[in-house]
């Protein structure tokens, strides 16, 4: 959050942003024509700590990977938790629909019924049509809706607001770590405990470096994202407590610790991940 003096009008200006980087924000005033002097920014980093982190670096092919997913469907139907399937073009996303759909056959449809009304799974995009954009959203943002699974691009993006997605996957590369994060951010808006998987497929149009260190899973994944996202402003007190968190005790059968609902390579830092 910015506030900026115009170096034009003089009149005072407030600029408000969920997400942004430290070259956004150099643009931002490069556009307003202000210095970094004559602003005053107050910064966090934009964590939700409810969002558990994944990375699976190892992807095979949709029916391998999301077994889980579609088993889930198959077995709970319209009790499934509504889940994102992000991918990066229309052509992924239509393959990743089409193998969901094929693998679950007449259990894709609520009751056996095989219409668009009674479809499990959805899928967004710019180019469908826009009454099926209207009546996918529609449904899709009703707490006992029948689609459970939603198979998008980043079109399902800004001004959508749904709570209670519990997971959000994303297939393969993508185009940078804002709209990556974006992504993220979709699971869990109720703060109630939600996942996050990144299959991490192909490389990324931009952020390179940082998505080669989020792929290799060697150091704290919400750490290495939410660094991304630090401006010399930042109130860091959150990072620095991430720092400090500590193990539970290797006894306890079901874990919830910090760690343990950090991300894929925390979990794996608890002594009782093993069990």
């Amino acid at each position: 959050m910015a506030s900026i003096w115009s170096c034009l009008s003089g009149t005072p200006l407030l600029g408000l942003s969920a997400i942004v980087t430290a070259g956004i924000v150099k643009d931002i005033l490069q556009h307003l024509q202000v210095s970094r002097d004559d602003v005053q920014i107050q910064s966090i980093p934009p964590d939700q700590q409810n969002i558990y982190t994944e990375v699976i670096s190892s992807a095979a092919s949709v029916e391998i990977d999301l077994a889980w997913l579609i088993n889930d469907i198959a077995a709970n139907q319209t009790e499934c938790p509504k889940t994102l399937v992000f991918a990066k073009s229309i052509n992924c996303i239509s393959d990743i629909y089409t193998s969901i759909m094929y693998s679950l056959g007449q259990k894709a449809y609520s009751n056996s019924i095989q219409d668009n009304k009674h479809s499990i799974i959805g899928m967004y995009h710019a180019h469908i049509s826009e009454l099926l954009q209207h009546f996918t959203l529609t449904e899709f943002a009703k707490a006992n809706s029948v689609i459970r699974v939603l198979v998008c691009t980043i079109a399902f993006g800004m001004g959508i607001e749904i709570p209670d997605i519990r997971r959000v996957v994303h297939w393969g590369p993508t185009s940078s770590l804002l709209c990556f994060w974006q992504e993220f951010g979709r699971a869990g808006c109720d703060g109630k405990p939600a996942s996050a998987t990144w299959y991490a497929r192909g490389k990324a149009d931009a952020d390179k470096e940082v998505f080669q260190k989020i792929k290799s899973d060697n150091s704290c994944v919400r750490q290495a994202i939410l660094q991304e996202f630090t401006l010399p402003e930042n109130d860091t007190s959150s990072l620095e407590c991430m720092v400090r968190r500590q193990p539970c005790s290797a006894a306890c059968s079901t874990c919830c610790c910090d760690l343990c609902k950090c991300c894929s390579f925390c979990c794996r830092c608890c002594p009782c991940a093993a069990k």
